[in-house]
């Protein structure tokens, strides 16, 4: 099975194949090892938009997490796409955040879960999720699209959203940097920080975010 050695392999959900009807359990389109197991997927099963739910392997999260590969996923309509984020000790590809980097290139929502308060002490940048975000947006800003894409943090309790939202667009300011793009950050995305300490708030983000065709 091909590896993911490029994030530009994630253009492989936007083939359109034979029809897949999507089942009630997720269906795995990247395994644990990085290793794509399906080449394309029907746009016609995608549903009314794709949410990237994107996790922190080992952290605890109340949406429904993908630690051990990238998985597609129907629910009320909406098409999720679920995919462990990189870690800081990971070796394979998909520790190292490309498939969370993949799965954000062909979603209208990303949704970050398992920042933690000892995360946001001293700043995103060097925690795993400061190498999550570096990925999806060189993958962004590499793929030269313009559609803005709404990028959701979730929190476990009351925090400065303005410094979180500061600490983003200085990842993303040096992304852009390495790349040479030339986009804003503010072209590319809107972002939100909300709250998610129950399932039932993780619910409520995932469908209030959701994107239409």
């Amino acid at each position: 099975m091909a590896r993911i050695s490029s994030v530009a392999l994630a253009l492989f959900l936007c083939l359109v194949n034979s029809p897949l009807n999507l089942a009630s359990s997720p269906l795995q389109l990247i395994d644990a090892s990085g290793s794509l197991t399906r080449s394309s997927v029907s746009q016609t099963s995608l549903g009314n938009g794709i949410v990237a739910v994107l996790s922190s392997p080992g952290t605890k999260s109340f949406f429904a997490d993908s630690d051990e590969g990238v998985t597609l996923s129907s629910s009320g309509g909406v098409s999720i796409l679920s995919s462990p984020g990189a870690t800081l000790s990971g070796t394979t590809s998909l520790m190292k955040g490309n498939g969370a980097a993949a799965a954000s290139t062909v979603a209208g929502s990303i949704i970050i879960t398992g920042i933690t308060e000892s995360d946001l002490e001293y700043g995103l940048d060097d925690t795993r999720h400061g190498h999550t975000l570096t990925g999806i947006f060189r993958a962004k800003i590499q793929s030269s699209s313009t559609t803005k894409t709404t990028l959701i943090l979730t929190v476990p309790s009351e925090v400065d959203q303005d410094k979180i939202i500061q600490d983003v667009k200085t990842i993303f300011k040096t992304a852009n940097a390495e790349i040479g793009g030339d986009a804003s950050f503010d072209e590319l995305y809107d972002i939100a920080v909300e709250q998610v300490s129950s399932t039932a708030d993780a619910e409520k983000v995932r469908f209030s975010y959701h994107p239409l065709i």
